[in-house]
């Protein structure tokens, strides 16, 4: 069966929960996606919060799946 990839930027940004980060890759998961490889991107200070430095962190993830041949339940005939 043919598979379906994608690439995700998975983005850090201070003065947000850390799950906000992830929740585009949750979904993927929760719809059948799987990680193929992760790599961090690496992190950069901004110089820019009321405390000091705030700090972004990025990750590439590369997820997979088969590809989809039904809508909700429904496979259109071939």
């Amino acid at each position: 069966m043919a598979k379906e990839r994608k690439a995700l930027l998975v983005h850090y940004v201070p003065g947000t929960p850390a799950e906000e980060a992830v929740e585009a890759l949750n979904r993927h998961l929760a719809d059948e996606w799987i990680v193929v490889s992760s790599t961090a991107l690496g992190g950069a200070a901004t110089g820019a919060g009321p405390s000091g430095d705030e700090y972004h962190f990025v990750a590439l993830v590369v997820l997979e799946r088969d590809e989809q041949r039904s809508v909700r339940g429904f496979t259109p005939r071939t």
